[in-house]
């Protein structure tokens, strides 16, 4: 009887596809850049990005919230293989308030920022127009007319927030008063005013 053998080697294509991002972490709308990589498998690899962001190898987006991104490689013989990774967008958010608004000009009124989303520690510049030296997460100010304030948040991975909020200040009263007509020594005297400006009622006090 004759015989005769014969063997096959039958390799496994098995690619494993990786992505790399610039960054995990990003403010809204910035730049991350999303970088895939192939091994394994047959080389000659195709590359698939979700959200239509093309088949290279690199690609860059721009996410506004938190998104998670996926990339799908063929090699050449077909073999598939996929992978994910998730960038968490931070969208810091920050709040004013005042002790009183509206105040009377030159009365002291005292602002505090308050951080209500983002990554602490935070860091707060303000401005009125010009910058306000005192950097920290409350000032004080006299404003003598209606002033817009603005604060600039700034959280632990470099987001920004900002936000504004206007102090409204009372006219100042203008009062005068005079006499109709001249007395003479203990008669008595009619003095009589009027007020212009300022915000009614009013409280009267003679010297």
């Amino acid at each position: 009887m004759c015989r005769d053998t014969d063997t096959t080697i039958v390799r496994i294509s098995d690619p494993t596809v990786r992505i790399t991002p610039s960054k995990t972490i990003a403010c809204e709308g910035d730049a991350v850049r999303l970088t895939g990589e192939a091994t394994g498998g047959v080389s000659g690899y195709s590359f698939r990005w979700s959200h239509n962001l093309g088949i290279l190898t690199t690609v860059e987006d721009y996410p506004k919230t938190t998104t998670t991104y996926g990339l799908t490689v063929t090699d050449f013989i077909g073999c598939v293989d996929s992978a994910n990774v998730t960038i968490q967008v931070d969208i810091p958010q920050v709040q004013i308030t005042a002790n009183q608004n509206p105040v009377c000009p030159d009365e002291l009124v005292t602002l505090t920022a308050r951080a209500t989303a983002g990554v602490g520690p935070f860091t707060f510049t303000w401005n009125r127009g010009t910058r306000i030296t005192d950097n920290g997460s409350q000032i004080q100010d006299r404003p003598n007319a209606e002033t817009v304030y603005k604060v600039t948040m700034e959280d632990a991975n470099g987001c920004l927030a900002t936000a504004e909020f206007t102090v409204r200040v009372f006219d100042a009263p203008l009062v005068s008063a005079w006499t109709d007509k001249a007395i003479c020594p203990g008669e008595k005297a009619v003095i009589k005013t009027s007020i212009k400006g300022g915000t009614g009622p009013f409280v009267y006090q003679w010297d």
